[in-house]
C-alpha cells in the first residue's frame, strides 16, 4: 500500500489513490433522482466510474451489461427493498461489495446480512467517499 500513489482530494477531505479509483465502476441504486445525480458527479470527480439505477430491474440489468466494482444501494426501492435486492446482487457476484446508503434509522437484520457496510445518507458524502474507497482498496489486495 505505501508504494501506490496518493494524493489528497481537498474538498472531498480523502485520500484518492489513481489504483483504486482508476477504471472501477460504482452502481448506485436509489430512488431519488437527486441523490444519483450528487453521487455521479461527486465520485465522477474522484475517477470513478458512475451507472445509476432506480429500480432493482434497472441495476440487474446494469450488471448484466457492464462490470461493477461495487453498489451502493438504498433500503426503500419501487416494489421491492435493500435485502430483496441486494440478495439477487449477491446471487450474481457473491464477492461484490455492496454498501447500504439509506434514510432509515435502523436496517433489517436481513440486510445487515447480505451487505458489507452501511453508511446512513444523512452523513454526508465523505464518509461514503472513505467507505468505498476502503472496500475497493480491499480488493484491489485481494487481487493482488
Amino acid at each position: 500500500m505505501g508504494s501506490e500513489p496518493i494524493e489528497f482530494w481537498p474538498s472531498a477531505g480523502m485520500f484518492c489513490n489513481p489504483a483504486v479509483n482508476d477504471h472501477k465502476t460504482i452502481l448506485f441504486v436509489d430512488d431519488d433522482l437527486v441523490i444519483l445525480e450528487m453521487r455521479r458527479l461527486i465520485f465522477e470527480s474522484l475517477g470513478y466510474t458512475v451507472l445509476t439505477a432506480r429500480t432493482e430491474e434497472a441495476a440487474l440489468g446494469l450488471m448484466q451489461r457492464y462490470p461493477i466494482d461495487a453498489v451502493v444501494i438504498d433500503h426503500l426501492l419501487p416494489g421491492t427493498n435493500g435485502v430483496e435486492t441486494a440478495s439477487r446482487i449477491r446471487r450474481i457476484d457473491a464477492d461484490l461489495p455492496i454498501i447500504s446508503s439509506s434514510g432509515c434509522s435502523r436496517l433489517p437484520e436481513g440486510l445487515r446480512r447480505v451487505i458489507d457496510a452501511a453508511v446512513p445518507k444523512g452523513e454526508g458524502p465523505e464518509a461514503l467517499i472513505e467507505l468505498l474507497y476502503r472496500k475497493l482498496w480491499e480488493s484491489v489486495s485481494q487481487a493482488a
